[in-house]
């Protein structure tokens, strides 16, 4: 992959919406035995399928106790890369977490989100390839 598509996506994380500079959508994954048929959203990865922001997720203390979040994360660089008309790129991530997740949870957060540095799957019916390059911790006061 070439460096014209290395790009900075910023993710705030929330326990309610996942937040990036042009949308705003509900932290909610629901798993589904098949293509979901009336989903707003929907993720196909790893061989599952799964309706993304349909409600919001229950509130868990360790976002990375599941893989939501890292799905609810490559739905957003799905969202953001398909206003740059873009279906791949290199990805550094700028992640916005709680303010009380900014000590010993956040560097657990970053190491849950690279741990699949690269990221083939499908959004909206659009394959996407996403290398994940870097990520920078912020934190944000609204969760």
């Amino acid at each position: 992959m070439n460096e014209s598509n290395s790009i900075i996506i910023a993710v705030d994380h929330g326990y309610g919406n996942i937040k990036t500079v042009n949308t705003v959508f509900p932290s909610n994954v629901i798993p589904c035995d098949g293509e979901p048929a009336f989903a707003q959203d929907k993720l196909y990865w790893a061989g599952r399928w799964y309706a993304i922001g349909d409600g919001h997720k229950e509130f868990i203390d360790n976002k990375t106790q599941d893989d939501d979040y890292l799905l609810l994360t490559m739905a957003a660089i799905a969202k953001e890369l398909a206003l740059m008309n873009l279906t791949e790129a290199q990805v550094h991530l700028a992640v916005g977490l709680p303010l009380t997740w900014f000590g010993q949870q956040s560097e657990f957060f970053s190491r849950y989100l690279l741990r699949v540095p690269v990221l083939d799957y499908t959004f909206n019916d659009v394959d996407y390839h996403v290398e994940l390059v870097k990520l920078t911790r912020g934190f944000s006061f609204v969760s």
